[in-house]
């Protein structure tokens, strides 16, 4: 069952965030884009991470890709996600993380 979703905004962020828990010997799976097949086809994998290639979009593009994403990882009951922003703030960091909330993960909230 997948525990943890980790949504990046590029490709390299990705692989970069993935490979810290595959070097733990964590089950982790790195996709480079999200076709809505997040749970059943990825059950074997613990971590998931889910290149979004939102960096270069606009606010309302990145918004509704990661809202996307979350959404089906809220319907799916994966307990934890993990929204990786760059490291020099470059993208949409405030449209994603409000994409995020929006989706419906807000644990701890209700």
């Amino acid at each position: 069952m997948v525990d943890l979703l980790i949504i990046s905004d590029d490709f390299t962020g990705a692989l970069d965030t993935g490979v810290q828990f595959a070097q733990k010997g964590i089950g982790t799976k790195v996709l480079n884009e999200f076709r809505g097949e997040l749970l059943h086809r990825h059950q074997e994998c613990a971590v998931l991470v889910v290149n979004t290639d939102t960096r270069k979009l606009s606010g309302p593009e990145a918004y509704e890709k990661v809202r996307r994403v979350t959404e089906a990882a809220v319907r799916g009951g994966i307990p934890y996600i993990f929204k990786k922003t760059d490291s020099a703030l470059r993208g949409n960091i405030g449209s994603a993380l409000k994409a995020v909330l929006d989706a419906g993960f807000c644990p701890g909230l209700s």
